[in-house]
Parts: structure tokens; sequence; C-alpha cells
């Protein structure tokens, strides 16, 4: 929220696969990879943040548990921020619908 105030909430692929499923989808393949993001400076960038933000940004990224270090390889890169993040993959047909006769 902090860099990008229209962001809402990071769904799981669980969540992702009952909203589909909820809005008629059939699944047929859920899975994330891992995907390099750029440094957050280019994040700042295109979404306009603020520098008091950016600020408070750089200050939690300094202070992240090392649970969040692990999870997103977060680290710096010739002093720039980068990390990992899972991309979801989600294959869905919409489901077919039976009549009675």
């Amino acid at each position: 929220k902090l860099r990008d105030p229209s962001h809402g909430a990071f769904g799981s692929p669980a969540e992702w696969c009952a909203l589909a499923g909820a809005a008629g989808f059939q699944i047929t393949e859920c899975f994330t990879t891992p995907m390099k993001q750029p440094d957050v400076e280019w994040y700042f960038a295109t979404a306009g943040t603020s520098e008091e933000n950016r600020r408070a940004v750089y200050r939690l990224l300094e202070e992240a548990p090392t649970s969040a270090r692990e999870i997103f390889s977060l680290q710096q890169e010739e002093g720039r921020w980068v990390w990992w993040w899972p991309r979801l993959t989600l294959v869905a047909r919409l489901a077919e619908k039976t009549t009675c006769a």
C-alpha cells in the first residue's frame, strides 16, 4: 500500500482457484514459478510513489524479518533492492452447464 495505494491484497493460489471456481470455471492447471522483480525504484517510478512513502518502504525493507528475506529472496544487488515473486499461472475453462430434460 505504501508503494502503490491501488493494491489491495496478495491472494494465494488457493484463493484465486476458489474465485475462479465460484465464477463457474474449471481449473485445469494452477502453479507458481519464481520471477525476479526489477529493483524497487522501478515500482516507485511506475506508481508515482511519494518521497515519504519511498522512505517508509526502504525502512520496511531494511527491517524485513528473516522469514520474508528467505521467502522472497529479498536482497540488495549493487545497492538496489530486488526480490523474487511467486508468479501464478492459472489455466481454466468455463465449466459446461448441464440441463435436465
